[in-house]
C-alpha cells in the first residue's frame, strides 16, 4: 500500500519535475554569467570628479578588427557613463590614425583621455587590456571567447558583453549593450539595427507585454537611440514576458508528452 502511494506521488510529480529541470538547463548560462565575478572589479584611474572620463579605443588589427573596434566604441559610447575619444568625423580620429594599435601614452594624455582600451584579436576570440594613461601602465586584462563565426549575431552579441565588461571596468557599473537585445521567437531583434528606426510593428506580434501592446519598434529604437531610461524598462517588460511565455509553453509540451519541432 505504502509503495503504491509512493509511486503515485513520483507520478504526480514528474512533470512538476521535469519542469523545473527544463527551466534549471535554460538559465544555467544567464545564471553561470551573472554569478561570474572574477573580472567584476573597478580600475582605479584619474579623472575629475563629476565628470565622464575620457576613453579612447585603439585601432584592431586581425579579422572583424573594425568590427570589434567600432561595436566596443559605440557601446560604450552609448552607454553614457564615459566619453569616447576618437570617433569617426572628430580630430581626435585623425590623430590616432597615425598610431594605430600601438601604445602612445603622451598622444593619449594630449587628448584628455584618461583610460585606452586595446583589443586583440585571438584564436579562440579577443584578448582586452584598458591602459591608465595618466599612471603609463596597464591595469586590467582578459582573454574573452568569441563564436568563431565573425560578424553574426552571436558573435555581435558577445563582443557587446566585452563592452559591458570594459564599462564595469572603468566606470565601477556593468553597460548596458547586451539590453538592447530584444528575445522573439525563433531569435532576437537588435533595436539599435537601422531598418527598426522606421518600423511600425511591435517588438513580437501576439505578445501581451507592455511594450508590444502599446509600442512599436520605432518608437523603442528612438528611446533607445536618444538614451531614454524607459526603454531599458520597456525592454525589461518585454524580454521578462517572453521567458515567462517560454516557461509556459515548456510546461505544457511536458504535460503533453512532447516539444514542438516550431520555433518557440
Amino acid at each position: 500500500m505504502i509503495a503504491l502511494i509512493r509511486s503515485d506521488l513520483l507520478r504526480a510529480r514528474t512533470p512538476r519535475l521535469f519542469f523545473v529541470l527544463a527551466m534549471a538547463l535554460c538559465l544555467a548560462p544567464f545564471v553561470s554569467r551573472a554569478q561570474d565575478t572574477t573580472h567584476a572589479v573597478r580600475i582605479g584611474l584619474t579623472y575629475q570628479p563629476g565628470t565622464k572620463p575620457g576613453v579612447i579605443v585603439l585601432a584592431v588589427r586581425g579579422a572583424w578588427g573594425d568590427s570589434l573596434q567600432g561595436l566596443i566604441a559605440r557601446d560604450l559610447d552609448y552607454g553614457d557613463r564615459v566619453e569616447v575619444i576618437g570617433l569617426p568625423g572628430t580630430p581626435a580620429a585623425s590623430s590616432l590614425e597615425g598610431i594605430g594599435p600601438g601604445v602612445s601614452y603622451p598622444l593619449w594624455k594630449s587628448l584628455n583621455a584618461a583610460a585606452a582600451v586595446q583589443a586583440t584579436v585571438t584564436s579562440s576570440g579577443v584578448h582586452v587590456a584598458v591602459h591608465d594613461v595618466t599612471g603609463r601602465k596597464i591595469v586590467q586584462v582578459a582573454d574573452f571567447p568569441l563564436p568563431p563565426t565573425g560578424g553574426s549575431a552571436e558573435w555581435r552579441l558577445a563582443v557587446h558583453g566585452v563592452s559591458d565588461e570594459v564599462e564595469q571596468w572603468i566606470t565601477g557599473t556593468r553597460g548596458v549593450a547586451q539590453t538592447r537585445i530584444l528575445f522573439v521567437r525563433g531569435g532576437r531583434l537588435n533595436i539599435a539595427n537601422t531598418q527598426h528606426r522606421s518600423d511600425p510593428q511591435p517588438v513580437e506580434a501576439g505578445c501581451a507585454c507592455e511594450c508590444c501592446s502599446t509600442y512599436s519598434r520605432a518608437y523603442l529604437a528612438h528611446l533607445f537611440h536618444a538614451k531614454e531610461l524607459l526603454y531599458y524598462r520597456l525592454a525589461t517588460a518585454h524580454n521578462l514576458e517572453h521567458y515567462l511565455n517560454l516557461a509556459r509553453r515548456a510546461r505544457a509540451a511536458i504535460a503533453g508528452g512532447a516539444f514542438p519541432t516550431t520555433p518557440w
